[in-house]
């Protein structure tokens, strides 16, 4: 493909160049009906807004002196229509409890015994895992076997 991407002006300098090659998502919904990001995983329709940035802006997102993005993208960030962040009022984000592999992360990183019986559940991170190995419990976990 010898065509070049174009994503418009930068979400927060206003240039419009090579580099503005940077698609973030953002949890916010956008205002309109196409060109924004979804997930197939928690059933998340194609509604979150997206800005674009150039390299020296990504840059400058992170750290003690972040700057803020200041446009989100309008449709498909290549028709270069951009709306104030402020603008997008309505959250938008992805359901957790259809993400499974967070969750079995969630229960990798919580997995500790709090009492030293040998049973606190990883999900919870309740003191006692009662449900361990019952239908209420669903994980497999170290106590369920």
């Amino acid at each position: 493909m010898d065509e070049d991407l174009k994503l418009g002006k930068c979400c927060i300098c206003e240039q419009e160049n090579e580099s503005v090659r940077n698609l973030i998502t953002l949890h916010k919904k956008s205002l309109d009906e196409k060109g924004g990001w979804g997930c197939f995983t928690c059933g998340l329709p194609s509604r979150g807004a997206v800005a674009v940035l150039c390299d020296d802006c990504l840059d400058k997102t992170t750290g003690d002196k972040a700057v803020e993005i200041k446009f989100a993208c309008l449709g498909y960030p290549g028709e270069n229509r951009r709306i104030e962040m402020d603008k997008l009022t309505e959250e938008f984000d992805h359901d957790m409890s259809k993400h499974p592999e967070e969750n079995r992360m969630n229960f990798i990183s919580n997995m500790g015994d709090f009492d030293g019986d040998g049973k606190t559940c990883g999900m919870t991170s309740d003191d006692t895992c009662t449900k361990a190995g019952s239908e209420e419990c669903d994980w497999e976990c170290p106590y369920s076997k």
